[in-house]
């Protein structure tokens, strides 16, 4: 997040990464993926994200009997990883020599690995895999270090508002809100009617929303950080970017109930639940019930852009997020790597992610993309934003702590006001410059 994604210790695993590479190193006809006979059968192992498991694990199911199919004899040990430790246990996996054949990595957590030499070089067999020519150029970029291609797009992500049906109805809430104004007296509306609940917000803002504080940064004109010469700088205390957080803080704040400590990953608990009347979250969040709920999650009586807070008539930016599939410069089962990934990512796989809520890796497969849902989030992608392209980039969101995260979780402990703001973005400031340099 993909995606989203919501997420993923940033200076400790890099630092571990550098020693440890060093030492190491929309037709309906699918196009076919490399067979490789020669590849001796062996048993693979493959790292994803949970969002797989939850949000299209059909997908998987799939792409492992297609491969075992071509290569009889060989099989794929799945294993699911979660965001916020998948790069620091990857780093252990170097040091042990025992890394997985196949790594999901977040698109802009791939930019580290691949400039240190974890991954393998796959440029001389991009043709190999589905619609290369036509991938999504964003993620293309992600994967792309110094010319060679060093992952492959897996899918794109971004984020929308959903309003719960019951709770708008009560309210009396019949349209998406078209201004910032309206949107806070959506939310006003709906504490109002439900604030007895315990826990409940008008709008979940968990206090670590990353994604959302820089959409807001984005809007006001601002950035986490702008390249000067060969060095990078941390931005976050400028005038634009402490604009967007004071927006970001009015989101916050709008809801009693918002927790400075909470993590947009578990957001969709609030929403299954119905501790939240609106909830800002990647598609799939919307259907992703908690392990134990045993209701129905509800279904938005309507999804929308959240509007600009500082310019009237437009829509928040919408981070481009997504995953890519990489295959690390240590697996002994490259090749068949590459043809589990090229099964994978096929048109027919690709269409079940779009129908979970993913835009599709390539630009020919975006007519899969279907219904007022799911065209509603491709929609988000008219006015995107992207993280600066620093090759480091990582280190600032790629563990524990999170830099951003943990910015936004002080400013909203500190109360919000101007002065928590401007002092917990200088410190954002001295740790994203040594971070990124």
């Amino acid at each position: 997040m993909v995606l989203k994604r919501n997420k993923l210790a940033a200076l400790a695993c890099a630092g571990a990464a550098v020693a440890l590479v060093a030492s190491a190193c929309s037709s309906s006809k699918t196009p076919a993926a490399s067979t490789s006979s020669s590849a001796a059968p062996a048993t693979i192992t493959v790292w994803l994200m949970t969002d797989a498991q939850t949000g299209w694990q059909q997908a998987v199911t799939n792409a492992t009997a297609t491969f075992k199919q071509q290569h009889p004899g060989s099989n794929v040990n799945l294993q699911y990883q979660t965001w916020g430790t998948y790069l620091t246990k990857f780093s252990s996996a170097l040091k042990a020599g025992s890394v997985p054949d196949v790594m999901e990595v977040g698109n802009t957590q791939a930019g580290t690995p691949a400039s240190q030499g974890a991954f393998a070089d796959l440029s001389s067999v991009k043709g190999n895999f589905p619609n290369s020519a036509n991938w999504n150029a964003g993620l293309t970029s992600s994967c792309t270090q110094n010319g060679k291609l060093y992952c492959v797009p897996y899918y794109a992500a971004d984020r929308m508002a959903g309003i719960n049906p019951t709770q708008a109805a009560a309210v009396g809430i019949t349209a998406a809100p078209t201004s910032w104004a309206d949107l806070l007296s959506d939310i006003s509306k709906l504490n109002a009617k439900y604030g007895s609940v315990k826990g409940y917000t008008g709008l979940e803002v968990p206090g670590q929303y990353e994604y959302l504080g820089l959409a807001m940064i984005a809007d006001a004109g601002g950035a986490a950080a702008v390249q000067n010469g060969s060095t990078w700088q941390g931005t976050m205390e400028s005038a634009a970017s402490e604009k967007g957080l004071a927006n970001y803080c009015t989101l916050f704040q709008a809801s009693k109930n918002n927790d400075p400590t909470a993590l947009d990953s578990n957001q969709d608990t609030a929403w299954a639940n119905g501790t939240t009347g609106i909830l800002y979250g990647l598609g799939w969040e919307y259907n992703n019930p908690p392990k134990g709920f045993t209701g129905t999650a509800p279904t938005p009586a309507f999804y929308f852009n959240l509007p600009s807070p500082t310019k009237p008539g437009t829509n928040l930016p919408d981070f481009t997020g997504g995953s890519d599939l990489a295959v690390p410069a240590n697996s002994k089962n490259q090749t068949l790597a590459e043809d589990w990934i090229a099964d994978y990512t096929n048109n027919a796989n690709e269409q079940v992610m779009a129908t979970a809520g993913d835009i599709p890796n390539a630009t020919n497969l975006l007519t899969d993309v279907t219904g007022t849902k799911n065209t509603q989030y491709a929609s988000g992608q008219e006015n995107p934003f992207f993280v600066p392209e620093a090759a480091k980039w990582t280190n600032v969101d790629g563990g524990t702590p999170n830099i951003i995260d943990t910015m936004l979780e002080n400013i909203a402990k500190g109360g919000c006001t101007a002065s928590a703001i401007d002092t917990n973005a200088k410190a954002a400031d001295a740790q994203i410059n040594t971070a990124l340099n």
